[in-house]
Formats: C-alpha cells, sequence, structure tokens
C-alpha cells in the first residue's frame, strides 16, 4: 500500500474484507497515538475529518468527504507528524464504538453513491450518523440475511410461496433497488442444499455479510426511504405468517387439510394479499397451501424469524 491515501472503486471496497475486530488498531510506535476504527482524524487543508474505517500494522482505511481510501500506516502517522496544521492534535478528535458491520454499511454508501453523494446521505460527521441510525441498520441487515434464510427454506419446501409471494413482496416494495440486494447476497442467489437446523443461528452467523448490501441500499435510495419500503413488506410477511399459523394448527399430524378449510385458507390468502399488491391466480393458492401442509413446521419457523426481523424496522 501507498505512502500517500490511495482512492478505493467500487470493486475494491466491495472485495475489502475488514477486520473481524471491532476496535482493530495499527501500531504506530513511539508515543503516537493507536488508530482504531470509529475514531475521526482532522483532516488537512479544506478536506473533512479522516473516519477510520478499518486499521493494522500495515494498512488504514479511512472514510473522507464520502469517499473510501487505503494508506499504508507509516504513511498515515507521517502525514499527521509532519503537516504543521495539524501537528497540535496527533490523534484522533473523537470516537464512536463500532461495528464490523457498520462499518461495512459505510462502504457499501460509498461504493455506489462517493463523494458528495455519499455525504448527502451520511452527512459530514459520520459519528454522528453511526450513532442516530446505527441500530436500525442493524436491523435492516439482519432483515436481509433473515430473508436469505428464509429463501433458502422455502426454495426446498415451498419454491411457490417464496416465488409468488415473498420475492415479489420485496421486488415490488423496493423496485429496481431490489437488483442491487440480489447481486450483493452471493448466498441469496444460490439454492441451499443444506439448511441450518437452528435458523436464528444462521442469521447470526451470516449477520456481517449483509452490511455492504445494506449499505449500497441506503445510499440509492436513503435509509429513511429504506426503512418505509421494509414496511410494506412486513404487512405481507404478516399475512403469511398468519395463514401459515392457521395451517399448523389445523394440520398437528401431517393431515390434509379438510376440503372446506383448504378453500377458505386459500380465499384468505389470495384477497389479503390482494391488498398488498400481490395478486395469485386459483392455480397459485392451491400450489401455496399444499406445499405449506406438507411442511409447515418448518415453513413457519423460516417465516416466522423473517416476520419477527421486519417488524423490529
Amino acid at each position: 500500500m501507498a505512502d500517500k491515501p490511495v482512492k478505493l472503486n467500487s470493486r475494491q471496497i466491495e472485495e475489502w474484507k475488514v477486520g473481524n475486530s471491532t476496535q482493530a488498531s495499527g501500531f504506530a510506535g513511539g508515543i503516537f497515538p493507536s488508530i482504531k476504527n470509529g475514531q475521526n482524524w482532522p483532516g488537512f487543508k479544506n478536506e473533512g475529518p479522516r473516519f477510520i474505517l478499518d486499521a493494522n500494522n500495515l494498512t488504514v482505511l479511512f472514510l473522507q468527504d464520502g469517499v473510501v481510501y487505503a494508506q499504508n500506516t507509516k504513511g498515515f502517522v507521517e502525514d499527521y507528524r509532519t503537516y504543521p496544521a495539524v501537528r497540535g492534535a496527533q490523534g484522533a478528535t473523537s470516537m464512536a464504538n463500532i461495528s464490523v458491520f457498520v462499518v461495512n454499511v459505510l462502504m457499501g454508501i460509498a461504493s455506489v453513491a462517493g463523494g458528495s453523494v455519499a455525504m448527502s446521505v451520511m452527512g459530514k460527521d459520520i459519528i454522528k450518523f453511526v450513532n442516530t441510525h446505527g441500530s436500525k441498520l442493524v436491523v435492516a441487515g439482519r432483515v436481509f440475511v433473515a430473508l436469505a434464510q428464509t429463501r433458502a427454506v422455502l426454495i426446498m419446501f415451498a419454491p411457490n410461496l417464496y416465488s409468488k409471494v415473498v420475492e415479489v413482496a420485496f421486488k415490488k416494495a423496493l423496485g429496481a433497488s431490489w437488483e442491487i440486494l440480489y447481486a450483493s447476497f452471493p448466498f441469496l442467489v444460490k439454492v441451499v442444499i443444506s439448511v441450518a437446523p437452528n435458523l436464528s443461528k444462521a442469521v447470526d452467523q451470516n449477520f456481517h455479510k449483509s452490511g455492504k448490501a445494506t449499505g449500497k441500499l441506503v445510499g440509492k435510495i436513503g435509509f429513511a426511504t429504506l426503512r418505509g419500503k421494509l414496511g410494506i413488506v412486513s404487512a405481507t410477511i404478516k399475512i403469511v405468517l398468519y395463514i401459515v399459523m392457521e395451517i399448523v394448527k389445523a394440520v398437528p399430524r401431517a393431515a390434509v387439510l379438510e376440503a372446506g378449510k383448504y378453500k377458505e385458507l386459500a380465499q384468505q390468502l389470495a384477497l389479503s394479499l390482494q391488498e398488498s399488491g400481490v395478486q395469485l391466480t386459483p392455480a397459485e393458492q392451491r400450489q401455496i397451501i399444499e406445499e405449506i401442509q406438507k411442511n409447515p413446521k418448518k415453513i413457519h419457523e423460516s417465516i416466522k424469524i423473517l416476520n419477527d426481523e421486519l417488524k423490529a424496522i
């Protein structure tokens, strides 16, 4: 890595793997303070502050004026030791407690927006942005991982429920931004052969993978808009969960639904989803109800996890 800051492009940002430690630091040597992610270091001339994203003995990654830069640690230290304007400020001026996930969100925003556009989303004060929105960004990230896990189950046990209802709900809400999410999840676009027995644990294990995808969506449409769109999806998933729960109660031992109950649930599913903008043909209604009644508990568990994460948004 160069002594001077190097601007990273979208591909380089996407490929950068942030250190697992939430307090990664670059050892500067001597009495120079440690460089840790979450710190704001003063900028030079007319530049904004350098917000540290990642740091180790070799490289410092920072966000400045909406752009992600990488610089070797030695060069970063020398900047602050030699530049007259900051000789009296050899260290961070402020600091936020920041997780690896939120670091990835910031990188995701910069990768699709960059420069002044990214600054319009995050503002000049990155610490304020993190403190204000950090917890909800985490919730949004968990929604996308829950979607990936739910998809893994439904592709195996209820492919029509996924493709005709769940995915349609996200596509309608997110519009063109759905493609950003879809392309950002390598594990979302693959059929998962082995489903984790504990889905909630699987969500936790894969959580960090959703940071950059979340950031890309925020960078593209803004955080307030993203929350509103996920609220629309939440209404649809709530309907699906209710129908699945009714089938779980009606099929305690995986028996076939009675004809009257079958028709009632199929109509209820179609009418309820119609209000959310999801249209189902009679054939699709029948296919979905049949899928659910064959594996009601597995499907219920996966939909419930997605519903719970969406409620929190």
